[in-house]
């Protein structure tokens, strides 16, 4: 049997470092961003001989799912008693290696939800998402927060709340249309053509000497443009909406040494120059794509002057579900 799935990736605007755990069990928690219609695939298909066959950047055909190079699989194949006959195949639109956009929660809960498919396991979107959570943080020891996990299974435009107990709110907004338009003829997303280790970035930033309540002030002023940024989005004030977003990346980068660098700096003043409201670096930093909010009808030039790999996305409403053929 052949089952496919696919998870969005996601931008997260204000907010971020608020969903992990240190801060969120202290103050509470909130973030704001939406998915677009940028995907990570994962199709399964049962394997005429034994072994398990995984592709992606690369191959690996093995025996069982301990002998897989790749850490997610390698760990979540055996919950499932997945332990030879299959064939496992992904596929990203964007690169999938610190892009800054989810990717690998994305793949994580695309993998999910199609082993529940096969298995035949019913899980609604909250189930879900906690799944990839447990299995991330916990089995995986991941350094992250939860906003990656509820934004990709969910989709759509959200206020992502996280609870002193450790209970996700997701509460979804509905865009007029011609907001919504207006949105997505604003944003661009361009790649730095830096490669990095989200996991990596977050250990580092740990083992950083810093003063605790400096940091939880400056996450305090990043949950609290959330309502600011909403209402600029509801308005179409793309002007102030980029010039909020550029103030959370000067605080964003203030949490720890190794969030930008002289290039990624340089691209980000590139594209103010060349007339974008503002922007911000997505994801934990040090590479990836970065958001530039632009005027209507100049996305195009910015970025071809930028002479970096882009994309005009659109937003993504779905999010992780199982395809039908």
């Amino acid at each position: 049997m052949l089952s496919v799935s696919r998870s969005p990736l996601r931008v997260s605007l204000f907010g971020g470092g608020s969903d992990i755990e240190d801060y969120y069990r202290k103050h509470a928690g909130e973030v704001l961003s939406f998915s677009i219609n940028k995907y990570v695939y994962v199709a399964i298909n049962d394997k005429f001989e034994d072994g398990i066959r995984l592709s992606y950047s690369k191959t690996e055909n093995v025996q069982n799912p301990f002998q897989l190079e790749h850490q997610i699989c390698r760990n979540l194949l055996p919950i499932y008693n997945v332990n030879s006959g299959i064939e496992i195949v992904t596929i990203a639109d964007v690169p999938s290696r610190g892009s800054g956009l989810a990717s690998s929660s994305a793949f994580t809960a695309a993998l999910m939800a199609n082993l529940n498919f096969r298995n035949k396991i019913k899980k609604s979107k909250y189930e879900l998402a906690k799944s990839v959570c447990d299995f991330e943080i916990v089995q995986m020891n991941s350094p992250i927060g939860k906003q990656d996990q509820y934004a990709t299974v969910f989709g759509g435009i959200n206020k992502i709340k996280f609870y002193r107990s450790g209970k996700v709110l997701v509460s979804g907004i509905e865009l007029k249309p011609d907001a919504q338009l207006k949105l997505e003829k604003s944003i661009l997303l361009v790649h730095t053509s830096i490669d990095r280790d989200a996991s990596e970035i977050l250990k580092n930033q740990k083992m950083e000497p810093i003063n605790l309540d400096e940091q939880e002030e400056k996450k305090h002023k990043l949950v609290d443009m959330i309502s600011r940024g909403m209402n600029f989005i509801e308005k179409s004030d793309f002007q102030k909406l980029g010039k909020l977003l550029s103030e959370s990346w000067e605080i964003k980068k203030s949490l720890g040494k190794n969030i930008s660098n002289h290039e990624i700096d340089q691209i980000y003043q590139k594209g103010l120059d060349l007339g974008a409201f503002g922007g911000k670096l997505l994801g934990a930093g040090a590479g990836g794509f970065m958001l530039f909010v632009c005027p209507s009808g100049r996305r195009t030039e910015i970025a071809e002057k930028l002479g970096l790999r882009y994309f005009c996305p659109k937003l993504e409403f779905e999010g992780t579900k199982v395809l039908n053929f």
